[in-house]
C-alpha cells in the first residue's frame, strides 16, 4: 500500500518549464548571449544558480556579468510570476485522490521555502501536504553535494514510502 507521495514542484505539479526557459532567454539576450533552441532543455531542471554555472562556462561570462544576468533573472521572475504561474491540468484532483486514500503528501523542490508558501497560497493548496516541504537549501552544506544530497534523500524516503 502506498504510504507517501513526494512531489516536485516546478515541472511536476507547476507547469513552468515555458515561462522558466523564456525568462532565461530574455535575461541572457539582454547582455548579448544568445541561447539556441537546441541549448533551451538545458535550463529545464536546472536551478538558476546551476544554469548561470553552465552558460558562463560555455559563453565565457566574466563573474560582474554573471551576476547582471541572476539579478534580470530574478527581476524578469517577480514581474511574470503572478501572470505566467499556472499548475497542469487535474493536479488538483490528483493531490484529492490521494487524500481520501489516506497518502501521506509532500513536496521536494530547489525553490526557496517563501516561494513554495506563496505558490501553495497562490493556488489554494494549504492543508494538502501534510508532510514537511524538503526544499534544496535544507540540504547545502556545501554547493557541490548539496544536490546530490538532496536527491539521494528524496529517492531514499520515497522508496522507504513505498514499502
Amino acid at each position: 500500500m502506498l504510504k507517501a507521495v513526494i512531489f516536485d514542484m516546478d515541472g511536476v505539479l507547476s507547469d513552468s518549464v515555458g515561462r522558466d526557459i523564456a525568462i532565461t532567454v530574455a535575461a541572457y539576450k539582454k547582455f548579448g548571449y544568445s541561447i539556441t533552441k537546441s541549448a533551451q532543455p538545458l535550463i529545464i531542471g536546472r536551478h538558476p544558480a546551476d544554469r548561470i554555472a553552465f552558460f558562463a562556462d560555455q559563453f565565457d561570462i566574466p563573474d560582474e556579468k554573471q551576476r547582471l544576468i541572476v539579478v534580470e533573472e530574478k527581476r524578469l521572475y517577480r514581474e511574470l510570476w503572478d501572470t505566467t504561474s499556472k499548475l497542469f491540468p487535474d493536479v488538483k484532483e490528483t493531490l484529492d485522490s490521494f487524500k481520501k486514500k489516506g497518502t501521506m503528501l509532500a513536496l521536494a523542490t530547489t525553490s526557496t521555502r517563501d516561494y513554495v508558501m506563496r505558490w501553495i497560497q497562490k493556488f489554494h493548496l494549504e492543508g494538502y501536504f501534510n508532510l514537511n516541504v524538503l526544499i534544496f537549501s535544507d540540504f547545502a552544506l556545501t554547493r557541490i553535494y548539496a544536490a546530490r544530497t538532496y536527491l539521494s534523500l528524496t529517492l531514499l524516503i520515497f522508496i522507504i514510502c513505498l514499502c
